[in-house]
C-alpha cells in the first residue's frame, strides 16, 4: 500500500516537472517571438541645419576697461580667427570701422574656442556696436576677411550678453534640413539647403560627434552645388550601414568644395541627427 502510494506521488511530481518545463519553454519562445516582431523594418532620422559657428560673448564694462569672454563652437578644427568690435550693427559690420581689436580666437581640435581678455581704455558709447569674428587665419584676402559669426552688442547698464549668429556675408546664413532612412543596410540621405551663394559648391558630410563638439567624417556627400536661387538638394546612399545611432551623428556643410585650407573648410551650417 505504501509502495503504491509512493509510486503515485513520484509520477505526479514527474508530470508536474514536465508541465512546468514545457510551460517555461513556451513562455520563452513566445517572448522571443514578440521581441523579434518589435524590431523596426526601417530606421528613420532627421536633422535641422542652422548657421555655424555659433556661441555667446559676455561683455562687462569695468574701471580698468572692457572685460570680454567669447565662447564659440562649430569652428574649423585648430583654426585661428581675427576678431574685432566694430561700430554699427551686424547688418552693416563690413562697412563699419574697427574700434577695438581682440586677440585672435583659436579653436581646438573639436572646433571649440574660448577667449578671455580685457580691452583697456573702453567707455560705453551711445552708438551701436557689433562683435565680429572673421574667417582668418589673417585678413590677407577677401575670403579671410569674411565675417563668419557676428553679434550686436547692447549694453544693459555695464553688461552685454551677445548671441553670436549668422552674418550677411556670402554663405554665412545657411539653413536647411535632412532626412535619413536605413533599410536593408542601405542608408539613404536627402539634404536640402537654402541661403547659399548662387552657383557655389560645398563639401558636406555626416560626422561623428555633435554640432557642439565636432568629430571625424562618417559618410561624405557628393559635392553640393547651389542653384541660381541659392538652394540645393542632394540625395546620397551609403551601403553596409548597420544602424543610425540615437545620438552622436551630425551633418556639416562647408564653405567650399575644397576643404584643404582653413578658409575652405569653414563650417557654414550644422544639424544634429536625431532618430524618429
Amino acid at each position: 500500500m505504501i509502495q503504491h502510494l509512493t509510486r503515485k506521488v513520484c509520477l505526479f511530481a514527474l508530470s508536474l516537472a514536465l508541465l512546468l518545463t514545457s510551460g517555461q519553454t513556451l513562455s520563452v519562445s513566445a517572448h522571443t517571438h514578440n521581441q523579434s516582431s518589435k524590431l523596426p523594418i526601417q530606421l528613420n532620422a532627421k536633422a535641422s541645419l542652422s548657421h555655424d559657428p555659433r556661441g555667446m560673448a559676455y561683455l562687462t564694462a569695468r574701471s580698468n576697461g572692457l572685460h570680454v569672454i567669447v565662447s564659440l563652437n562649430g569652428l574649423a578644427p585648430n583654426s585661428v580667427h581675427p576678431a574685432h568690435i566694430h561700430s554699427g550693427t551686424c547688418e552693416q559690420s563690413q562697412e563699419n570701422t574697427i574700434l577695438y581689436s581682440l586677440p585672435n580666437i583659436t579653436a581646438d581640435k573639436h572646433g571649440l574656442a574660448y577667449l578671455d581678455t580685457t580691452i583697456s581704455g573702453f567707455s560705453i558709447p551711445t552708438t551701436a556696436l557689433a562683435l565680429n569674428v572673421h574667417n582668418g587665419p589673417t585678413l590677407g584676402s577677401a575670403t579671410q576677411k569674411v565675417t563668419i559669426t557676428c553679434g550686436d552688442i547692447k549694453f544693459a547698464k555695464t553688461r552685454a550678453d551677445v548671441t553670436m549668429g549668422p552674418t550677411n556675408d556670402p554663405n554665412e546664413a545657411v539653413s536647411g534640413s535632412a532626412t535619413l532612412a536605413l533599410k536593408d543596410r542601405v542608408l539613404t540621405v536627402t539634404l536640402s539647403l537654402q541661403g547659399l551663394a548662387p552657383g557655389s559648391t560645398h563639401a558636406a558630410h555626416i560626422h561623428s560627434g555633435s554640432c557642439y563638439r565636432s568629430g571625424p567624417v562618417v559618410h561624405p556627400f557628393p559635392v553640393v552645388t547651389a542653384s541660381a536661387q541659392g538652394t540645393a538638394q542632394v540625395t546620397a546612399s551609403f551601403n553596409n550601414v548597420d544602424t543610425i545611432p540615437a545620438y552622436g551623428w551630425y551633418i556639416h556643410v562647408h564653405d567650399s568644395a575644397d576643404i584643404s585650407t582653413q578658409t575652405g573648410y569653414n563650417p557654414i551650417s550644422c544639424g544634429n541627427i536625431v532618430r524618429g
